[in-house]
């Protein structure tokens, strides 16, 4: 045991228990958001049922970038939701490719969500396809290194961000509503689990056999600095989605209707994917289609890695709202 005295030098131990504490990586990722012209929130709460009733539980960062265009005026927000796991030096994350082939269960293009039900103008869903052409989709991740190899801490983090999305959500859209028409602008969401540890992903067909031989890690695995991770909900999550919209749905639904009388006037198509008002009754209900569309794929990247992924994100929120539709005419 050490005792502190005042003049006296801590132990060296002290700089590994605050680098285990997370904080120093979450302050990392902070700046480096707010380098890319984002705002951060430290430690967005929200309620999740728990065998005692609700608790509050939090993500570590919320953050948010306003497109703007050049007199000011807001085109689009993006909006990140962050995860931060520190490791220590010797642990390698180790990511399983998706086995699928023929019917993988992720969309291509669908890591980032968009929500434009309440502009005059439709986002195409396929913006963000040639981004995620480029990366790897994941199966399972995993935390190696001499002392063991485990799923729970990383599953945790991942756990953290789906829950945190329905109130998030209906935080953003309750914001949106109730902007002045000439303030409202389309959204972009994802979700991102971010790391200091090393990224690598093993070669396909790598077997139990191939393992067994193997003298190193580097010999069944490639090091990448970000991919995508498909990961589906459990059977309670749907209630839990449901529950962070029931406050304040009445009145979400009767400002629906409103809008969407002005938004058909404008000239917008509307169908059953784009109507406000069934946009609304999908997300209250936490349909199928709706709750796996915000909450079974997320970005991992190495921090090495986020300011480019960052940077590119941006960009096609850019180029989607560059090719935005009006009225069913590129606009």
């Amino acid at each position: 045991m050490y005792r502190f005295f005042w003049g006296c030098s801590m132990s060296k131990s002290w700089k590994e228990h605050l680098l285990k504490s997370g904080v120093p990586l979450e302050y990392e990722v902070a700046r480096i958001l707010a380098d890319e012209g984002m705002g951060v929130e430290a430690d967005f709460s929200f309620l999740r049922q728990d065998v005692s009733g609700k608790k509050e539980f939090s993500v570590d960062i919320a953050s948010t970038f306003y497109g703007c265009e050049d007199d000011g005026d807001i085109k689009f927000e993006f909006r990140a939701l962050i995860e931060c796991k520190y490791r220590s030096r010797e642990k390698t994350i180790l990511l399983l490719p998706d086995p699928n082939v023929d019917f993988p269960p992720m969309t291509l293009g669908g890591t980032v969500g968009i929500i434009d039900h309440f502009s005059e103008f439709d986002i195409r869903s396929v913006s963000f396809v040639s981004l995620e052409e480029k990366m790897k989709y994941v199966y399972k991740v995993l935390e190696v290194y001499d002392g063991g190899a485990f799923q729970e801490d990383l599953r945790h983090g991942f756990q953290q961000l789906r829950y945190a999305v329905p109130s998030y959500l209906a935080h953003m859209i309750d914001f949106d509503m109730r902007a002045h028409p000439n303030d409202v602008s389309p959204m972009f969401f994802t979700k991102i689990l971010v790391t200091n540890a090393k990224l690598r992903l093993m070669n396909d067909g790598v077997s139990m056999s191939d393992i067994s031989k193997s003298s190193s890690i580097e010999e069944i695995s490639s090091e990448l600095d970000r991919a995508i991770f498909y990961s589906d909900y459990g059977p309670d999550y749907e209630k839990h989605f449901q529950s962070a919209f029931e406050p304040g749905n009445v009145e979400r639904l009767s400002i629906a209707k409103s809008l969407r009388k002005r938004i058909s006037s404008s000239g917008k198509v509307l169908n059953d994917r784009t109507d406000p008002e069934n946009f609304i009754r999908r997300m209250s209900r936490a349909e199928r289609w709706e709750c796996g569309k915000w909450s079974t794929q997320f970005f991992i990247v190495n921090i090495d890695g986020l300011r480019n992924l960052m940077s590119e994100l941006k960009e096609h929120c850019n180029l989607a709202y560059d090719n935005r539709l009006f009225g069913g005419v590129e606009y």
